[in-house]
């Protein structure tokens, strides 16, 4: 498993506030050449510029050109910072982003931003998930958002590509994000106003200041939600929660495992929960695995990029070789059960939402092969996804701002475009308004036993398997 734990990673105006800003140091040459330094970069580097141009109809380039116009209207070097971090968004690739590198003033200003709703994309819609209370206004679960300030969510979207990271949507050729109210536009206003359409279709514009909370109701949901392996007699499956990549969970890990070679502990089925898991280190999910596994796992693992000098081959793939790509790896990795393994053979049922990097990557154990007993349930993140090489770091000339873009790409079993994002699961599982009642009406933590059980979607279809 050598060659994985080096390279496996899973695949964010220029105004400024009114607050006084730094002066100026930096010459209009300067920053124009650190802004073609940046473009030229990811132009060099980056596959999925010219991927995404034809798969989602976007050209990243065309929208980082416009963003150059705006260099002459820069006033202060924290309004540069601005527009680099808006030429690095709309590359529309979380790991081509900027890295090691957060004025203060960023900080003051996210720090002072208070205003959250809370939202979940469900079927090209924007829903309000929670229900809240604003002044003498009420919103309840089930209503959709239909405008911000004024303009379509998705027309407002479209004219703020550089302000955030988006997923996408193939089913509906749209960017998106449940977090689209917050970017780099609305962290520089007073406020903003929302349209919204209640389940009887009845509409209600409400502005909202981003500097103030507003309340939520039966807010509820305060159990700390924790890494953790339970085992659950009545279901005989084994639950292992696990929030994070980190590497001093390992230990604890191991040790709660352990106990379940005991025959009369032996689960039918273990479910391993990493939904909203941040990432972390890839030795942390391998070392799980390899820790639960009766059996080799194969992995088909093929990479490109654009550099000739460490290329095995040009690509052949006439879909991909039009982009002028290399294959840098082109093998077959296995994830062996280590000495202590449990050595598990029932049903290992992985549960995945909201998840990319370190946490993401752990997926391709599940999809390694459709016909083995271990089972990937989840939803589309809507992003490139997959095993690649760590994001290249580096830093402009002139204002030495540091940044990373991600180099490569997965092109294992690729046969059409879509393909590239790696983004199925073997048990796709559609998000439901009914999901969303339900996880507002339970007293407790979401990743609780008895909410598990008894309501959630994901767990239920892994108990049904």
């Amino acid at each position: 498993m050598k060659s994985l734990l080096l390279l496996v990673f899973f695949c964010l105006a220029c105004t400024c506030s009114n607050a006084q800003q730094p002066a100026l140091s930096l010459s209009k040459q300067q920053m124009y050449a650190d802004f073609d330094t940046l473009v030229g970069k990811i132009k060099t580097l980056s596959p999925q510029i010219a991927i995404k141009k034809d798969l989602c109809h976007y050209d990243a380039l065309a929208a980082m050109s416009q963003l150059r116009k705006q260099i002459d209207t820069v006033s202060s070097d924290f309004a540069f910072y601005l527009l680099i971090r808006r030429v690095l968004n709309a590359s529309q690739d979380e790991h081509t982003s900027y890295q090691d590198f957060y004025p203060d003033e960023m900080r003051r200003i996210e720090s002072a931003f208070r205003m959250y709703l809370p939202v979940a994309y469900l079927n090209g819609s924007y829903i309000i998930r929670e229900p809240f209370s604003a002044g003498n206004d009420t919103v309840y679960t089930g209503t959709v958002i239909t405008k911000i300030n004024g303009l379509p969510v998705d027309d407002y979207i479209r004219q703020h590509l550089a302000d955030r990271y988006y997923s996408y949507d193939l089913a509906r050729h749209k960017f998106y994000s449940a977090g689209f109210f917050k970017n780099l536009a609305t962290l520089l206003q007073e406020d903003v106003t929302f349209t919204f359409q209640d389940t009887k279709g009845v509409a209600k514009t409400i502005t909202l200041k981003t500097h103030a909370r507003f309340n939520y109701l039966n807010h509820i949901h305060a159990a700390p939600d924790t890494t953790k392996i339970e085992y659950w007699p009545d279901q005989r499956a084994l639950y292992i929660r696990l929030t994070a990549m980190d590497r001093q969970l390992i230990p604890y890990l191991y040790r709660e495992l352990e106990k379940y070679r005991h025959p009369s502990l032996r689960p039918e089925c273990i479910i391993l929960d990493i939904r909203e898991n941040g990432g972390g280190e890839d030795t942390v999910w391998q070392s799980l695995y390899a820790r639960i596994i009766a059996k080799p796992v194969k992995l088909r693992l093929k990479i490109d990029d654009y550099s000739a000098s460490r290329a095995i081959r040009k690509e052949t793939n006439p879909l991909l070789s039009r982009y002028g790509l290399y294959t840098i790896l082109d093998t077959t990795e296995t994830l062996d059960p280590d000495t202590n393994s449990i050595r598990f053979d029932g049903k290992i049922i992985v549960l995945a939402e909201h998840i990319y990097s370190s946490a993401g990557s752990s997926m391709v154990v599940p999809n390694a092969d459709p016909h083995d007993h271990i089972y990937g349930i989840g939803r589309k993140t809507g992003f490139f996804l997959g095993v690649g090489f760590s994001p290249l770091n580096f830093e402009l000339p002139y204002s030495k701002m540091t940044y990373r873009i991600a180099p490569s790409l997965n092109v294992t079993g690729v046969k059409k475009l879509v393909d590239l994002m790696h983004d199925d699961n073997e048990i796709e599982l559609p998000m439901t308004l009914q999901e969303l009642i339900d996880l507002q009406a339970h007293p407790g933590n979401r990743f609780g036993k008895d909410f598990l059980i008894l309501y959630d979607p994901f767990v239920r279809k892994a108990l049904a398997l």
